[in-house]
């Protein structure tokens, strides 16, 4: 379905951390659960559009790609817990922020970004959204938190608030949640940003770091939820971040990432056991042009039926927006372009 709201707000994230002492120790067994994903959602922050889908967006150069769910046993990292022993564990139930850290070419820009969860908050089988739900990300430059546990000398660039986000589907039980993948859009919007050039731990490329907050002001209970654990490309991961250790680090005011508490991992790489990989998902992308864009003839950010249809008008009319081969020519050779990026594009 297709809906449009002032879902992203962006907001300041400015200012330098200030760590606690480090307590690097395995997070408890019971903070992850099993997850599946039930859908995507695209995010256009200059439109505020935001459109479900069940196939992934593409908005640019993927150039730093951190998503292996499977390879981290398709689970996700219950960050928000309601049962969980504040006096035993030193960490709060609620309004934490969670950050994880890697490597980037220095002054990359970020035109969007892909950022994962799950949940059990609310019955939200369709995922049209829980109306007090929101998940915040903040991107900090020169974080590397082996180095400097809590990144006291960090600074955050800028975050954003993805509110009423989908929630969770109350068939699954207890032992399964569900979870969204979200595509933002951050083209036109004046919310780009691009990182520093600080190489802190000398190996050619920049430190950076990004977060992970939820506020659960819903009518309905709070519940469980927190991001999708992948498995870094470091430790045999898909996809192309690097820098990207098996941890964590854990800071019990999530609106300013204050008060530390400590680095957390799960012992990662055993997927009977269960141990996953304590590495958050995150995509990154940069300016450039999207094949898909092409095509994308309603501008709805979806790739369907509606623009087979306005391209065959086009086709007819012989409109230069479909010479998809930039041959010149409005033929059946630009009708088979259409036909392989239609395919692609799903």
């Amino acid at each position: 379905m297709k809906a449009k709201s002032s879902m992203m707000l962006a907001m300041a994230a400015g200012g330098v951390f200030t760590a606690g002492a480090m307590a690097s120790e395995p997070a408890l067994s019971s903070d992850f659960n099993a997850a599946r994903v039930a859908g995507y959602v695209y995010v256009n922050a200059a439109t505020g559009e935001v459109v479900r889908t069940t196939s992934a967006s593409r908005i640019g150069t993927l150039y730093w790609q951190n998503d292996d769910i499977a390879g981290s046993c398709n689970f996700f990292y219950g960050q928000d817990r309601p049962t969980r022993d504040t006096v035993a564990t030193g960490r709060v139930k609620f309004g934490s922020g969670v950050v994880h850290w890697g490597d980037v070419a220095g002054g990359a820009d970020v035109n969007g970004y892909d950022t994962a969860y799950a949940s059990n908050v609310g019955c939200d089988t369709l995922g049209t959204g829980v109306a007090g739900f929101n998940l915040i990300n903040v991107f900090i430059d020169d974080y590397d938190g082996d180095l400097d546990p809590g990144g006291s000398g960090a600074t955050g660039i800028v975050g954003f608030i993805l509110e009423g986000v989908a929630g969770g589907d109350c068939t699954l039980g207890t032992t399964l949640f569900q979870g969204w993948i979200y595509t933002v859009d951050l083209e036109g919007s004046g919310f780009e940003f691009n990182w520093g050039a600080t190489d802190l731990d000398g190996d050619g490329l920049h430190d950076f770091a990004y977060s992970y907050e939820f506020e659960q002001l819903q009518a309905t209970a709070k519940g469980i939820c927190g991001p999708f654990l992948v498995r870094p490309l470091s430790l045999g991961g898909a996809g192309s971040a690097t820098g990207c250790p098996d941890a964590h680090d854990w800071f019990n005011v999530g609106a300013d990432l204050s008060d530390y508490v400590g680095a957390f991992w799960f012992g990662g790489g055993d997927c009977a056991v269960p141990r996953p990989y304590s590495s958050f998902l995150m995509n990154l992308y940069g300016a450039g042009t999207n094949p898909c864009d092409l095509i994308d003839y309603n501008e709805d950010g979806l790739i369907d039926f509606g623009d087979y249809l306005e391209f065959l008008n086009r086709f007819d009319a012989q409109d230069p927006s479909a010479d998809l081969n930039g041959d010149g020519l409005v033929d059946f050779g630009d009708y088979l372009e259409f036909l392989n990026l239609f395919d692609m594009c799903q």
